[in-house]
């Protein structure tokens, strides 16, 4: 496949796409509408008088009765929206709010104006906005955005990312709006796109089953610790943190009630299902993604909780307080931790009686790293605890060969380190796998032999809401329903991957090399459109229940979250517009997927411009060399070029304060 595009689209996709918010300009909003629409200035500022008296107070009041009615969840239930409360931030909750009178003024003007989807997109979100009422919800919003005081000398990252780019110090940092490499493909301001024949996209759970089942092909290509690196990876970057209540609690939106949060999308499960029926589960809570505050008209946007950087945040946390919580704070610059006598462990939960792991009646405490997912699984808990361990042990050599240094410097040392030694991995390891010896080439992406590469100002290396909501999930289809140890441990042998949610007890046991020994000997599961039960049945099952999750379900009504757009307007960008697909049959004219998956798509999608864009990178032929086919390849290779160019910290860029010596 072609990808010549990006060289024609590189400055559009690589550098930012601030909008204006300048309340004193004007653009007439007709210039690219229908002739016959005009929508004046007045109009637009007494639609914000409205809905900045109306909206915020009327959420609140649902929530509260909501709240009352007891439409949270508790404690130690399988849940997707309860995990992801946990792993969210009250300011999420804040900025959200921001947000909410740009998005009813959209809707309003949607419908009173009967405009497209094109109009929002195009022309609403570009609007120059003008009157008192805009430029108070204007600076209300644009408060929480303030761009911080930079120090110029400093060679280390700052711990949330601001600053990376001295020019835009919010590029990349924590709670930044994602981007996208394609407009928004909504109904309206933010509804679930529809089919092209009108009526609602296949339900989730269906195509879960009919094109996400099972099938054990196990790969001999790659291990099963290529999937689960490619994890800790995405949790080193990208969290998408969901709605929650005014009080941070958790929503639930099952079963569905005529009084609902809006937030609420939860995936209908038939009374016929062949898993689910059997324990009488009818639905499956779907809170939406939080609202990103982009403080202007237009459709909704997302935002990432934590820094894009390859940086290790993931062990060191992104706040000052969450850092120093982790750290022994004295002249040893190390991480706290636990020592026992199968080597030291990640320090214990700080709340047992609530962080949704912890037994702690059975003296059974889950651990806390600078990520809140560390205990999501055991192979992921011991990745956490490597990473940790690395830090120490470069502390104390750091120490014994400056012992001038103090804490501080030792810590900020090793940590620059330790964030160089993931990128290493990944752009020497892990991505040349991934993508394929011609992808890594036209991206940029070997590392270099003389270390001569150069930080571009201009690049924006935020998040792309493709990536994260759908090409790097492609590692969901190698994960193996068995989790292997080597050599088999006295306690018990391997496992089942559903029976190692939130249970990282067995590291107390000293199964962390055994552990890793197992994934990093045993194959992963070859990449098709195939995932097994243990995530699309059992996904965060946890102890006493009998089902769990959908993982199959949650990415796709994710992506429709997300106002990903289809599969098709996908491939047609990243073949620079040379694959129009127009029908099912040319999914395999042009060599993208078998026939058969075609065939199966056809049956399941009642048209070609249906399909979802996470269901359709998994369904193509991975390219030769390559784990992931064409389309993946397109939107990682983007992302991870801009993680590289756009990084100031990037750990082979020459000419920098922090730049390392190069030998």
């Amino acid at each position: 496949m072609h990808l010549g595009y990006l060289l024609a689209f590189f400055s559009t996709l690589l550098v930012s796409s601030v909008k204006g918010t300048d309340c004193d300009e004007n653009e007439n909003i007709q210039e690219h509408l229908n002739v016959h629409i005009i929508i004046n200035d007045e109009d637009i500022d007494n639609t914000f008088e409205l809905h900045l008296n109306k909206e915020i107070p009327a959420r609140r009041l649902l929530e509260k009765r909501l709240v009352e009615k007891g439409r949270v969840l508790k404690t130690k239930v399988s849940d997707l929206s309860l995990l992801r409360r946990r792993n969210t931030d009250p300011l999420v909750y804040v900025n959200e709010y921001k947000q909410i009178p740009f998005e009813a003024v959209t809707n309003s003007i949607y419908r009173k104006y009967n405009l497209s989807e094109n109009d929002i997109a195009d022309t609403l979100s570009k609007r120059k906005l003008k009157g008192e009422n805009c430029e108070k919800a204007i600076n209300d919003c644009m408060s929480v955005q303030n761009a911080p005081q930079c120090d110029r000398s400093s060679v280390y990252r700052t711990l949330d990312g601001s600053c990376n780019n001295l020019e835009n110090p919010n590029w990349g940092r924590t709670f930044s709006c994602q981007r996208r490499m394609l407009r928004a493909y909504y109904t309206g301001e933010s509804g679930f796109r529809r089919s092209v024949l009108g009526g609602d996209l296949p339900e989730p759970r269906t195509l879960s089953l009919n094109v996400h089942s099972h099938l054990n092909r196990p790969t001999n290509y790659v291990t099963h610790m290529y999937m689960f690196f490619g994890q800790f990876l995405d949790h080193d970057m990208t969290l998408t943190p969901g709605s929650t209540t005014v009080d941070n609690q958790a929503i639930e939106c099952c079963p569905p009630e005529q009084e609902t949060h809006p937030q609420c999308a939860p995936i209908r499960i038939r009374n016929d299902d062949p898993f689910y029926s059997n324990y009488d589960v009818t639905c499956i809570n779907f809170v939406r993604s939080s609202i990103c505050p982009v403080c202007t008209l237009g459709q909704r946007q997302q935002m990432n909780s934590l820094t894009i950087f390859i940086d290790a945040s993931l062990i060191y946390g992104t706040t000052l307080n969450e850092s120093n919580s982790l750290r022994t704070n004295d002249n040893t610059g190390r991480f706290e931790v636990q020592r026992t006598s199968v080597g030291d462990l990640l320090p214990r939960s700080n709340d047992p009686q609530n962080d949704q792991c912890s037994f702690p009646d059975n003296n059974q405490i889950c651990f806390r790293s600078g990520d809140s997912r560390v205990n999501q699984h055991t192979s992921l808990t011991s990745l956490h605890t490597v990473l940790m361990r690395e830090h120490n042990r470069l502390a104390d050599q750091l120490r014994i060969i400056n012992p001038q240094w103090d804490g501080e410097r030792i810590f900020q040392e090793a940590r620059k380190i330790v964030g160089a030694q993931m990128q290493v991995i990944t752009y020497k390891e892990y991505l040349p796998i991934t993508l394929g010896a011609d992808r890594m080439t036209f991206f940029g992406l070997w590392i270099s032999s003389d270390g001569s590469t150069l930080y571009d100002s201009t690049i924006d290396p935020t998040a792309l809401i493709e990536f994260t909501t759908a090409a790097f999930r492609f590692g969901h289809s190698l994960i193996n329903s068995v989790v292997t140890r080597s050599p088999p441990a006295a306690n018990g042998a391997d496992r089942l991957l559903r029976n190692e949610f939130f249970e990282p007890f067995a590291l107390y046991d000293g199964l962390i090399s055994p552990l890793l020994r197992g994934v990093s000997r045993s194959p992963a599961q070859w990449f098709d459109r195939h995932l097994v039960p243990d995530v699309r049945n059992y996904l965060y099952r946890i102890r006493g229940e009998s089902t769990g999750l959908d993982l199959a379900s949650i990415n796709i009504q994710r992506g429709r979250d997300h106002g990903l757009p289809p599969y098709t307007a996908m491939v047609y960008f990243c073949s620079d517009k040379q694959y129009s697909v127009g029908s099912f049959d040319d999914l395999y004219r042009y060599n993208l997927m078998t026939y058969d998956n075609a065939q199966l798509l056809r049956r399941n999608y009642r048209h070609v411009d249906d399909i979802d864009l996470w269901t359709g990178i998994l369904s193509e032929i991975p390219k030769e060399g390559a784990v992931v086919g064409p389309t993946a390849a397109c939107i990682i290779g983007l992302q991870f070029k801009k993680l590289k160019y756009g990084d100031r910290f990037y750990f082979e860029h020459r000419n920098e304060r922090s730049s390392f010596t190069y030998r």
